[in-house]
């Protein structure tokens, strides 16, 4: 995976490291507990990713939370 200043949303660097995995959208919003049009909202940018997605976001990444949080 690239630098994080590569994404300008979260929901870029989210469907990067789906990609990555080879795992969808729906795979993540099932594991999220969220239907999958919320889900779709929050990687497009329509809804807002908040602090406890966040950290549920990189616990299933494995990768810190704040990744998700602060973008150019």
């Amino acid at each position: 995976m690239g630098n994080d200043s590569e994404y300008k949303t979260p929901g870029q660097l989210i469907e990067k490291l789906l990609a990555e995995r080879d795992w969808d959208q729906k795979f993540l919003a099932y594991w999220l507990g969220v239907s999958e049009t919320i889900f779709s909202r929050l990687v497009v940018g329509v809804r807002a990713l908040y602090v406890p997605m966040a950290f549920k976001l990189g616990v299933f990444f494995h990768i810190a939370p704040t990744r998700f949080l602060y973008h150019p």
